[in-house]
């Protein structure tokens, strides 16, 4: 196994992506303009509630579609090429886990339960037949060894590992091809505090010595605040705030972001939690203007009449997406 290599820009760039499902009463606009980059080695959480976008981003990101899809379109850029015209045949050869893999969400469940863990570990190897399935039995060791897994673990069941096993089987699985980028979504959400713990200790320790990156899929803003180089927060279909980890968790400046940190309990403060009121918007038929508008504390006519562009952050390098920031508009001081 290899450490992933650096490049001069930026391995992931992503710019106006869109996926649109439709339904009965109209496209959902599950993911709707979204743009972001993720450098090499670099960890991206995206956050927000569910039914935000969140999943459907990575499925457009990895052309895993259902029959339903009414528009997939925008520009993906990894290391430099363009990959959104391809062929499905080609993105399956070329990108398809060999350069972007996926972790799903639940997928300790996902495994056959009839063939042995180890053999479900090689079988990106043996199904594209990289090298002689006693080649590939080898490479699997290496990195099930690699995610802490005992070497038993190879000739066990799935019925015979715990959770926290089966997870680090399915992240070894994720790897064994070495790709330069890998989608977490919602990695830890069937474990428990303890196993998260471990499960996230992985993740860095991979960061680091593999450089690898990866886009982190969580509700858990805290879970992101540990791994994450930088913060992307999604409602709605669209990415409402972006920017390192630090400027949008110490500074956050769009009123959903600062919704989200104060539900969060934490140890040295008394303030009560808060909650976000109201529910998301149907996606069939978003709000004109900002799509937070109907849930915001702040919101005033603007806000109601057209949709806000990205302003920079009066402090740090975070942007966002609400008039707030913008110093000519009718917005009242908060």
């Amino acid at each position: 196994m290899t450490a992933r290599g650096s490049s001069d820009g930026p391995l992931l760039q992503v710019e106006d992506l869109r996926l649109y499902y439709a339904g009965e009463h109209g496209d959902v606009r599950a993911v709707d303009g979204v743009s972001f980059e993720i450098g090499a080695g670099e960890t991206m959480a995206i956050v927000g509630e569910s039914g935000s976008g969140k999943t459907s981003l990575a499925l457009a990101l990895l052309h895993l579609l259902p029959r339903n899809v009414a528009v997939h379109d925008g520009s993906v850029a990894l290391a430099g090429e363009s990959i959104m015209e391809l062929t499905e045949g080609d993105f399956r050869e070329r990108v398809r886990w060999r350069q972007i893999s996926m972790v799903f969400q639940g997928a300790t469940e996902s495994m056959n339960p009839v063939f042995k863990v180890g053999h479900q570990v090689a079988e990106p190897l043996t199904a594209r037949k990289e090298r002689p399935k006693h080649e590939a039995y080898e490479v699997a060791r290496e990195y099930m060894g690699l995610v802490k897994l005992p070497p038993e673990t190879f000739d066990r069941y799935p019925h015979e590992l715990s959770g926290g096993m089966k997870q680090r089987a399915v992240i070894a699985t994720a790897l064994i091809l070495e790709p330069s980028l890998v989608i977490l979504d919602e990695p830890t959400s069937a474990l428990d505090v303890g196993v998260q713990a471990q499960i996230m200790n992985l993740f860095k320790r991979l960061k680091r010595d593999l450089g690898l990156a990866s886009l982190f899929i969580t509700h858990d803003i805290a879970l992101a605040s540990d791994l994450a180089d930088s913060i992307a927060v999604m409602y709605a279909g669209e990415i409402v705030e972006i920017g390192p980890s630090e400027d949008v968790l110490r500074r956050p400046t769009h009123p959903y972001t600062q919704r989200l940190l104060a539900a969060i309990p934490r140890l040295r403060s008394d303030d009560p939690l808060q909650f976000i009121p109201g529910v998301p918007p149907d996606l069939t038929d978003p709000p004109i203007g900002c799509r937070f508008h109907p849930r915001c504390p702040f919101a005033f006519d603007r806000c109601q009449e057209q949709a806000p562009p990205t302003f920079q952050a009066a402090e740090g390098e975070a942007t966002a997406r609400c008039w707030l920031l913008d110093g000519s508009s009718r917005a009242p001081r908060v």
